[in-house]
């Protein structure tokens, strides 16, 4: 499991920072499935259940990571500390729809 590493650390205060999380992870799940879905339509295919259950683990495991990520980068923790998914998974939207739109060329 991709946070298994951080089970021997859980503590009152890491359920309560995970509680905002949760829905953090319901929201990706809905929106990916929605993009899998207008992806199959625009193929004009139907998709096996075993791919549409890969697509969205890799799709929901990657933004764990870049939550992850962005929440080491751009947050000061102490070493102790586990990074906030809370925290990260917002900057990492922002970084993500700043490329977008840098690439864009939608850039003040």
């Amino acid at each position: 499991m991709v946070c298994s590493r951080y089970l021997g650390k859980i503590t009152s205060s890491l359920i309560n920072s995970l509680t905002p999380s949760i829905g953090k992870g319901a929201n990706i799940g809905g929106s990916a499935v929605s993009g899998l879905e207008m992806v199959q339509n625009s193929q004009r295919i139907a998709w096996p259940a075993a791919q549409v259950e890969a697509e969205l683990y890799r799709i929901i495991e990657s933004c764990f990571h870049s939550g992850i990520e962005a929440a080491k980068s751009y947050t000061d923790m102490r070493a102790e500390e586990l990074p906030s998914l809370f925290v990260g998974s917002n900057i990492a939207g922002f970084v993500k729809l700043a490329d977008a739109m840098h690439a864009q060329g939608d850039w003040w």
